[in-house]
């Protein structure tokens, strides 16, 4: 897939070059059951706008670090 790859990063896509980073950062997470609303600020090309994901819990572990 470089083709596809090179296609996303160019300038009429991501722009990597000028924008090395995508960010997100989340202002408030809203769960019922094991579904998730986590909301927040999704910054693409120097442009940054509100987003709200939705996210399913699969399970977890006893202890987060691995232990």
């Amino acid at each position: 897939m470089p083709n596809v790859t090179n296609t996303l990063r160019s300038a009429e896509f991501l722009n990597v070059a000028k924008f090395p980073q995508a960010t997100f950062t989340s202002t408030s997470v809203k769960k019922e059951g094991d579904e998730l609303d986590i909301t927040g600020n999704l910054t693409l090309n120097g442009v940054t706008k509100p987003v709200t994901l939705e996210a399913k819990l699969m399970g977890q572990g006893d202890d987060p670090w691995g232990g």
